[in-house]
This record gives structure tokens, sequence and C-alpha cells, in this order.
């Protein structure tokens, strides 16, 4: 059981530092897009002197305007973040405190907001990347995830999952029509006794060396207490989702994403791209690919787009710079793969579309 629990802390700690890596790279990208702005601005410290800001190259007068700085709106470009879901479009301005949401289909954005209104709390994107705590998917997911007791609960297409002591990763698709959730049913402790131990912990310097063996003896006792009578594969991580024929072989390393191809979710490795079978559907050079900096996958697997530091390369060949933000988005039928960029002629963000 001893090795039991250290497989547990294992899993854990591995869900810990996946979410790190997404936390960083929200942050990595909020950075390149200030990066970008900043060159189209001519603020770019790399700029010379009098230099004039210039429009993308890729730029074209077909390009859909999605923010103009102005009307009204008490919004420093250089000061924003953007958040994108379902094709809508939710920007924060540093400046001001306050949220703008621009819908897909609206000509004008709403707003300004406060960070605790509805229509700013429902962008999970925004709610992953502004939380410095675990993710707590009864917040990022409340039509799908809830607490039952000291549990989590799955509710998805009618059926129930679960529950299950903690909730270590939980993707769900474009459409959201499809999930995958990596869980563990049983924990050696509840969440009240970690943090009464975790209390206990911080006291420990302050302990004799009697009191610290007699804290040490009662965690093996609640732990002898706890796996007896227990299945031993209660504490281990499991892969759950209602896509048939998933994997759940993969391991703990894999990471699953719901933005590569467009309503489907897929597990990313070390220089492959693979279906929740296990297939791999797609490879790469990863010292010239990282996904994690932003990769798409046409749906027929055949084309591809990377993302890095501003900078578009579709397989193609062609390339497009100084935008930031890409994400799918299905209309009439077709799958486009979109992307924003700031105008100095306009001065707004606007928006480009390729099929894909």
């Amino acid at each position: 059981m001893k090795r039991t629990f250290s497989i547990c802390i294992i899993f854990l700690l591995a869900g810990v530092l996946n979410f790190s890596s997404q936390a960083q790279l929200g942050g990595l990208l909020n950075k390149v897009k200030n990066k970008v702005v900043d060159k189209a601005l001519g603020n770019d410290s790399g700029n010379k002197a009098g230099n004039k800001a210039e429009e993308p190259g890729c730029a074209s007068g077909n390009d859909k305007v999605v923010f103009e700085f102005d009307k009204g709106y008490k919004v420093d470009m250089k000061e924003i973040t953007v958040c994108i879901q379902d094709g809508d479009i939710l920007l924060y301005s540093k400046l001001t405190s306050k949220y703008f949401v621009k819908k897909r289909n609206s000509d004008d954005p709403e707003g300004p907001y406060e960070e605790n209104a509805p229509e700013v709390t429902r962008f999970v994107c925004h709610a992953a990347s502004s939380s410095d705590d675990k993710k707590d998917f009864t917040i990022l997911y409340p039509e799908f995830v809830s607490r039952a007791g000291e549990k989590y609960l799955i509710q998805f297409g009618g059926k129930s999952y679960g529950p299950y002591a903690t909730i270590m990763n939980f993707v769900v698709s474009s459409l959201k029509t499809k999930f995958v959730a990596q869980v563990i049913p049983e924990m050696m402790f509840t969440e009240k006794e970690g943090k009464e131990l975790e209390k206990e912990g911080k006291n420990a310097d302050n302990m004799t060396m009697e009191q610290k063996m007699a804290m040490a003896a009662k965690v093996q006792e609640k732990m002898m207490q706890k796996a007896s009578g227990s299945n031993p594969m209660d504490f281990q991580m499991k892969v759950v989702s209602n896509i048939p024929n998933t994997n759940d072989q993969l391991g703990a390393t894999v990471i699953y994403s719901s933005t590569v191809k467009f309503d489907e979710i897929v597990c990313l490795g070390y220089g492959k791209i693979m279906d929740l079978s296990g297939k791999t559907i797609f490879t790469y050079d990863p010292q010239k690919v990282n996904p994690n900096d932003g990769l798409w996958l046409s749906s027929d697997n055949a084309r591809y787009v990377t993302y890095t530091y501003g900078v578009l390369k579709f397989s193609d060949g062609k390339e497009c710079s100084d935008v930031f933000s890409p994400y799918f988005l299905k209309e009439n039928g077709t799958v486009y793969l979109k992307y924003l960029y700031y105008s100095p002629k306009s001065n707004a963000i606007m928006q480009i579309s390729n099929l894909f």
C-alpha cells in the first residue's frame, strides 16, 4: 500500500505541474501579445527612432473589426488582455479594471463589466488564467461538475460519473459534446483531514521529537485504516470519458487538449499527437514545434498551423506575423482558424479568418 500511496502522490504532482505549465503559458501569451502590440504601435525597443507603426503583412481590407479604440472606450491597447470562448471575445483593461465582451455576431462590444459579472465569469479561459489556486472545475464547468459531499460528481450528456475524491483534469470539446477527465476515486485523507495535517505540519518546527514521532504514527495509522478493506486501484488515477474506445493506459504525462482540433480531444505526447485510442495522427520535430505554444490541425490531419512569439506558420510555407489569440470557430458548417492583430491605421483590433 505504501507503493500505491506513492503513486497517488506522483500523479497528483503531475496534475499540479500540468496546470502550472498551462498557467505559465497563459502568461507567456499575454507577454507575446503585448510585445506584438508594442511593435505595431512603433514602441518596440528594437525599432529605430522615427519608425512608423505598420499594418501586419497579412492584413487585408476584408478583415473584421473587433474593437475600435476611438469610440469613447477608456482602454489602452498596451494594457489589455484577451480571452476567447465560443467565438466571443473578452477584453480586460488593466487601466480601468473593466471588462468588455464582443459577441461573435454583434457589431459592437458590450460593457464595461465588473470582474464578478456573469458576462465575465462565464469565460473559462479567463477564470483559469487569473486564478493562482489549483483548478476548481465546479467553478470552471458548473454545468458539468458539482460537489457531492467531499467528493466531485461529473454529469455529462444525461449520465453521471463518480463521485471522485479529486478531478485532476477536465477537458471539454469545442461544441461541449465530449469530455475527458483524469480522476482519483479515493484519497488517503479527506479534504478536512488534509487541511488538519497541513496545519500540524506548519507547526512541526516548534514540536519536540516525541511530538513529531507521535504525529507520524497518527498519520501512518490513518493510512492503514483507510487502506484496509479498500480496492488499491481506487487510489490511483484513472481516465473517464464519454468517448468510445478511450485508452486509459496512455500514462499520466500525456496532455489532453481540446484546442488542437475543432470539436475533438487529442493527447499530446513527445513529438506526436494521438487520438484517444492511442493511435498517432500527427508527428512533429519537438526541436522545431512546441504544441504548448500553439498547434492546430485540420479535420483531415493534412494541414497544420503553429504559433510562436506572434508568428503563425502554415504547413504550406505561408507565415503571418504580429498576430495574437488564434482560435477555431465553425460557421455555416465550415471550420475557420481565426486570429487577431492590432491595426494602427484603424486604431482597432482586427480579425482574420482562414478556412481550415
